[in-house]
C-alpha cells in the first residue's frame, strides 16, 4: 500500500462517523475544525476535534502497541536488534522485565497464564476501544463516565510506569514514552468532551 493510499484510507476512516458528515459543504479546513455535531441519542454537543483527536490518538496507540508486541515476540531471537534500542536506553530491557506483565508481576495470576497479558497486548485492546469510541459509546450506559475512567486509569498507569522506568529499571524506553505521551494527550481531549457533556446537560434558564 502506497503512502497516498494510506492517507486516503485514514482520511475517510475518521470522517465516516454518524453525525460528522452533513449536507453543508465545508468552506475550508478552519470550518471543519470549528464545526460542532450533536449526537442523536443524547443531544450532547461535542466538537469535531474532540472526536477525531480521541480516534487519532487511539490509532497511534494501537500502532505503537502493535510494534511493542512485535518486539516482545522477537526477544528470544539472539540476532534480533529492535530499532527502539537507542543510545538513550533499551526498550528490550523493559519488555524483558516482569513489569511488562503486571498481572503476574503482582501475582494475581501465574506467569504464562492465558490472561497474563503483556502491556503491549492490553494496550492494543484499550487503544482499539478509543479508536472505535464514536460507535461503541452508543452501546454502553454512561459513556462519558466510562471514557473518563479509562483515561484516568491510563494516566495513573503511566505515572506508575514512569516511576518504574526512572527509579527501578533506571532505563529509557522510547516506545514506553510514546505510550505515556498518548495517554496524557488523550486525557486532554477526554476532559474537553466530558466538560462539553456536563455543560449540555445543565438545564437552560430563561
Amino acid at each position: 500500500m502506497t503512502y497516498n493510499s494510506l492517507v486516503v484510507f485514514f482520511f475517510f476512516f475518521f470522517q465516516a462517523e454518524d453525525g460528522i458528515r452533513d449536507a453543508q459543504e465545508s468552506r475550508g479546513l478552519g470550518d471543519v475544525y470549528k464545526r460542532q455535531v450533536s449526537t442523536q441519542s443524547t443531544g450532547v454537543v461535542i466538537t469535531f476535534t474532540m472526536v477525531s483527536g480521541i480516534q487519532v490518538l487511539g490509532l497511534a496507540g494501537v500502532l505503537t502497541a502493535g510494534y511493542a508486541y512485535h518486539v516482545e515476540s522477537k526477544l528470544n531471537d539472539p540476532f534480533y536488534q529492535p530499532i527502539c534500542n537507542t543510545s538513550w536506553g533499551s526498550c528490550a530491557t523493559v519488555f524483558r522485565s516482569s513489569y511488562s506483565h503486571l498481572i503476574s508481576h503482582f501475582e494475581i495470576l501465574p506467569k504464562g497464564h492465558a490472561l497474563d497479558l503483556s502491556l503491549a497486548e492490553a494496550g492494543m485492546m484499550v487503544y482499539a476501544v478509543y479508536c472505535l469510541w464514536p460507535y461503541l459509546k452508543k452501546a454502553v450506559p454512561y459513556p462519558h463516565l466510562i471514557l473518563l475512567a479509562m483515561s484516568l486509569a491510563g494516566c495513573t498507569m503511566s505515572v506508575y510506569l514512569l516511576y518504574v522506568l526512572k527509579f527501578i529499571l533506571k532505563d529509557f524506553c522510547i516506545v514506553c514514552t510514546t505510550f505515556h505521551v498518548i495517554n496524557f494527550s488523550m486525557m486532554g481531549f477526554v476532559l474537553k468532551e466530558f466538560a462539553a457533556h456536563k455543560t449540555s446537560c445543565k438545564p437552560k434558564t430563561n
